[in-house]
């Protein structure tokens, strides 16, 4: 059995974050969201890290980015971490329209885009594809969105799918991050440790 470690990281702020559905549209981070990537830089700053795999949207990029540079690291991206997609919503401002993505959009797709289980599936499959790092024991940074985090977060705690959304406990800050300390068995897989 290994151990070793996952920090998911939130990317920083972004000038439509809390104004706009973003989605997949590609916005950079604001002012705000470059300092968060400095903080982000800061607090890992002494991490021993092995992997990192970030969301392309550029936003997520340009969190980690400070922090892979200084450390030489690699940023493997996948199309797997993306925020929901919002289909005919993105860009528009969520003051026009309230969609109630947790509510209505569990299993229905936003009209043009994706549902929360469609989110759910692909980071699933992320996950999956992880196994060659977790029998390594390798320290692993996973820069997601928010709902992307926390599908990751249910994911690696075999947390159901059908449980209340509404009521996660975690809840990603721009800029925030989260360890998790993990063991790998090659025959049940990977457990989060307490």
């Amino acid at each position: 059995m290994n151990q070793g470690r996952i920090i998911l990281v939130r990317h920083g702020h972004t000038s439509w974050n809390k104004l706009r559905y973003i989605g997949w549209e590609d916005i950079p981070l604001d002012n705000s969201g470059r300092q968060q990537a400095e903080d982000v830089r800061q607090q890992l700053r002494n991490e021993k890290i092995d992997v990192i795999y970030s969301s392309p949207l550029i936003r997520a990029l340009e969190t980690i980015r400070p922090f892979a540079e200084k450390q030489h690291l690699k940023i493997r991206t996948s199309d797997d971490l993306k925020e929901l997609c919002y289909g005919n919503m993105q860009g528009m401002f969520k003051s026009d329209t309230r969609i109630y993505v947790k509510k209505n959009h569990q299993h229905v797709p936003v009209p043009g885009g994706e549902s929360i289980s469609d989110l759910h599936r692909r980071v699933k499959k992320f996950v999956g594809r992880l196994n060659d790092d977790f029998s390594l024991a390798r320290n692993i940074i996973i820069v997601g969105h928010f709902l992307t985090n926390q599908m990751l977060y249910m994911v690696l705690h075999n947390i159901p799918f059908n449980t209340n959304l509404n009521q996660l406990s975690y809840k990603p800050g721009n800029g925030s991050l989260l360890e998790l300390q993990y063991m790998f068995c090659n025959k049940n897989g990977v457990k989060i440790l307490p």
